[in-house]
């Protein structure tokens, strides 16, 4: 079975960034103003520049698109068409980290035909608790081989995994794909995408907001809010999907913060914030009860809306 490829050799694999240093840059970056530490609650997309591994993404994306072509052209590479059904045509993913959340969107029979297909066991002769576990090893052993043939992505990101990063892959969509509105479960994390290969007409959307991607963009929604996504267009879309958790943004969000006091936002945090809970909101009841709360926080105003 191969290994991680994280070893000393790390650096050699990163650009140089302007400082001099590899990879995950620790030193300052320029002050952002106005810097908000929870992006999410605010917008339904929004970027995170400034945050080291944010940067060393956006440093190396063209390594990284070269790197994702040299795998993509490996014939047994572990590149699966997603397996849940909410799609139509041919979206695949290409996993190097994932998680238990994850995993666990996979029903139990679907786990239990790929043991079946990939072990000399019979897996219909297996309780729930075996097929987790043996699935949970041969997609552990994929993830592992993944790695090995993608050194340089690996090299950024596992520093982070699993405190802060708990899981990445590669999502390649080809034209023709439809996504269907839905959700993760874990409210706890954020995805981040990093394009490494853009296609014109080809989109996601979240809470009604659309946006496309970019090849070099680096930009991050709320994973567990509605979103859905297509591609209208003619070419492949290639990103690197990487799920980060809310509190190690927020903390490295106040670390490349500039020294302002809760004053210099604190109105504006509160209409955005208030923007975002009028737009997931569902019912005319529920955009009542955002006004009533809008009430609450800034008495001194008159707010007058037709719900």
């Amino acid at each position: 079975m191969d290994t991680s490829p994280v070893d000393s050799s790390r650096a050699a694999l990163l650009k140089q960034s302007p400082s001099g240093r590899c990879g995950l840059d620790s030193s300052t970056p320029q002050p952002m103003q106005a810097i908000d530490f929870r992006p999410w609650e605010t917008a339904p997309f929004f970027g995170l520049d400034g945050l080291p591994v944010i940067e060393a993404l956006k440093r190396n994306w063209r390594e990284l698109a070269e790197e994702y072509d040299r795998y993509h052209r490996i014939p047994d590479r572990d590149e699966k068409p997603y397996p849940l059904r909410i799609y139509q045509g041919d979206w695949r993913l290409g996993p190097l980290r994932s998680n238990e959340t994850e995993l666990s969107y996979l029903p139990l029979e679907l786990q239990r035909e790929v043991i079946q297909a990939n072990s000399p066991a019979d897996a219909r002769e297996m309780d729930e608790a075996a097929i987790r576990r043996a699935f949970m090893e041969r997609a552990s052993q994929a993830m592992d081989r993944n790695r090995a043939r993608c050194p340089l992505l690996a090299n950024i990101l596992e520093p982070l995994y699993p405190d802060a990063c708990v899981g990445y892959s590669y999502s390649r969509m080809e034209p023709g794909v439809v996504l269907a509105l839905h959700r993760g479960r874990d409210s706890g994390n954020i995805r981040v995408h990093c394009c490494l290969r853009g296609a014109d007409g080809c989109s996601l959307s979240v809470l009604n907001r659309r946006r496309s991607w970019k090849a070099g963009e680096v930009w991050a929604f709320d994973d567990a809010l509605p979103h859905s996504a297509e591609h209208r267009g003619d070419r492949d879309r290639v990103i690197v999907i990487i799920d980060l958790k809310k509190k190690y943004v927020e903390a490295e969000l106040k670390k490349v913060a500039p020294s302002q006091g809760a004053g210099d936002r604190g109105l504006g945090r509160i209409t955005s914030r208030i923007r975002m809970q009028w737009m997931m909101a569902q019912s005319p009841h529920g955009r009542r009860l955002v006004v009533e709360r809008l009430r609450k926080r800034m008495p001194i105003l008159r707010v007058r809306t037709t719900v």
